[in-house]
């Protein structure tokens, strides 16, 4: 809820609750961007305004696991070394990785739980050069990707956000190499055809 800077829960059955409610810091909202649940049962936070990524526990307990507020960026690292430019969307695969797209790079970036840290790595796209082309890695262009998920089978699926003649597209990222949850596709994902 970013005018009342709650974390509100809705149940299939429209009883709504407060999660957690955090007090007004700053002036504007923690929470723009969006959440997602991981197969933990954790809630996490792509903090849009905070240019972080936190975990909510199901108690309430909120952590800063990913970026820094005082420094923005698209940059690649672990924990609090990783920076983030407007995080907008979050999402989490079965394996417990998380997807966010990070609109002001624009990039996918992939964040891996190792023990007690987040590795942070981008997928797709290079920061600072926006485009509509398909393509492996940081070949691949984005405009303004704006939502994300992952489907059964391990793709990641972003909705590509553009003004003007090109409009609006769904991209798919595949990763790379017949066995895709190892280091033998070396990290690297493909940009496949836009839907």
């Amino acid at each position: 809820d970013y005018g009342t800077n709650r974390l509100r829960k809705v149940t299939k059955d429209a009883v709504v609750s407060t999660v957690v409610a955090t007090p007004n810091i700053y002036p504007y909202s923690v929470w723009g961007g969006s959440v997602c649940v991981g197969p933990d049962g954790n809630i996490y936070h792509a903090s849009s305004t905070l240019m972080q990524i936190r975990k909510i526990t199901p108690e309430g307990a909120i952590t800063t696991i990913a970026g820094d507020l005082e420094n923005t960026n698209a940059v690649d690292g672990t924990n609090f070394s990783a920076r983030f430019n407007i995080p907008n969307d979050i999402t989490a695969d079965v394996f417990g990785n998380l997807y966010v797209t990070d609109a002001g790079g624009p990039t996918i970036r992939k964040m891996t739980p190792i023990g007690n840290d987040w590795v942070v790595t981008t997928i797709a796209g290079s920061p600072g050069l926006m485009g509509n082309a398909n393509g492996t890695g940081s070949v691949a262009r984005f405009t303004n990707p704006a939502g994300i998920t992952t489907d059964s089978d391990g793709k990641v699926l972003i909705s590509d956000y553009n003004i003007g003649p090109n409009g609006a597209r769904i991209r798919i990222a595949v990763p790379s190499g017949a066995n895709r949850w190892t280091n033998a596709n070396n990290g690297k994902w493909e940009e496949a055809t836009t839907k």
